[in-house]
């Protein structure tokens, strides 16, 4: 029988924002398919203005930029099929910070023509770094609305990579859109599960591999707290399993404590015994991964196991008021259910014991 619900559980998840850079690499002249980009009045002031935007800043820029949306969506107006005028409409809105619009624009601009997806791909990715390097700034600067905004737009623009997509999970959680959230952390780490994009420095590839476990734990995590314990430990062990030999021990640890844990929670008692017991036969166990383990064993059923684990956790740090607190909810759980058995003299030593233990852990 599985009593109380009153113990006490941690998860801690940490991003910091940092700026991001862009792409190289020159563009080839598409293969002449789809309707074929045309030029008339309007195309070639967007141009000027796009080139004068780039030129300036400010107030300045921003107008430049407004002026050439302006006379591409005239373009547009004046003839429907020129992917041009939507190529430089999404240049334009780019410029202007609106993430949707230049979505939008790109996606019909290749759907008219489709050679330009290359070129697209790469003004996507520029406008990703833009959008994300403001979200950074403005998430330094505590404005988180701002931020959001900014990623989101960001990870609209560009699917390929993680970075917008880890500080939408963190922004999220902040909120306490959990759904969000796990959406966020399983986009990023759909991303990361690949190899790192070849050009990639060592610290970079360093800070891929980090953000690749932080994604799957804080995905994991996420899930189980909305109830999801066996989507939760498919993800843990798919990470788990997809970078066997490449996490350092600790990392293993925790991966396996985590994943026992779910399978308590999720009624999988046998998998998740059969894991604490090759995790208790380890020799490097600190008092968090004892607090986790005990809390597996109480989700099992297993109060006195429960009580076991506490107590190491308790003895490791002194100081835990946590664990000597679920220490005495294992205790009283384990003696009702001794309460229900035949009273023998046995049974009654075994009671008295357990209550003077009650007692002491309470004090």
């Amino acid at each position: 029988m599985n009593r109380g619900k009153g113990l006490i559980l941690a998860m801690t998840v940490a991003f910091t924002a940092a700026c991001a850079s862009g792409g190289g690499g020159g563009m080839e002249e598409p293969a002449a398919t789809g309707n074929r980009p045309t030029d008339n009045s309007f195309t070639n002031s967007a141009g000027v203005q796009l080139a004068q935007a780039g030129l300036t800043e400010g107030q300045e820029a921003t107008a430049h930029y407004q002026a050439a949306l302006t006379d591409a969506m005239e373009a547009v107006r004046e003839d429907s099929t020129n992917p041009k005028a939507y190529l430089m409409a999404g240049q334009a809105a780019i410029g202007l910070e609106q993430w949707i619009r230049a979505d939008s624009m790109f996606d019909r601009a290749e759907s008219l023509y489709p050679p330009y997806e290359e070129q697209i791909a790469s003004e996507r990715e520029q406008g990703w770094v833009n959008a994300y390097n403001l979200g950074a700034e403005a998430m330094n600067a505590e404005d988180m609305d701002e931020a959001l905004r900014m990623f989101e737009g960001a990870d609209r623009l560009y699917q390929e990579r993680p970075e917008a997509r880890m500080a939408l999970g963190s922004l999220y959680l902040r909120e306490g859109n959990t759904e969000q959230a796990i959406e966020a952390y399983r986009g990023a780490l759909a991303i990361l599960s690949g190899p790192p994009p070849e050009g990639m420095e060592e610290e970079q590839i360093a800070g891929w591999e980090q953000d690749r476990q932080v994604a799957a734990f804080n995905a994991a995590q996420l899930l189980a707290e909305s109830g999801s314990y066996n989507e939760a430990a498919e993800v843990l062990q798919g990470f788990m399993d997809d970078n066997e030999g490449q996490l350092d021990p600790a990392t293993v640890l925790r991966g396996k404590v985590a994943l026992a844990g779910f399978l308590a929670q999720g009624d999988r008692d046998e998998e998740a015994e059969a894991l604490y017991e090759e995790i208790l036969g380890r020799e490097d166990l600190t008092s968090a991964e004892y607090f986790q383990i005990g809390i597996g064993f109480f989700n099992t059923g297993d109060y006195a196991r429960a009580a076991e684990a506490f107590k190491e956790a308790a003895e490791l740090n002194p100081y835990s008021r946590d664990a000597l607190l679920n220490l005495v909810q294992s205790l009283y759980s384990q003696a009702l259910d001794v309460e229900e058995m035949e009273e023998t003299a046995q049974r009654n030593q075994r009671l008295n014991d357990i209550y003077d233990e009650i007692v002491a852990a309470a004090e």
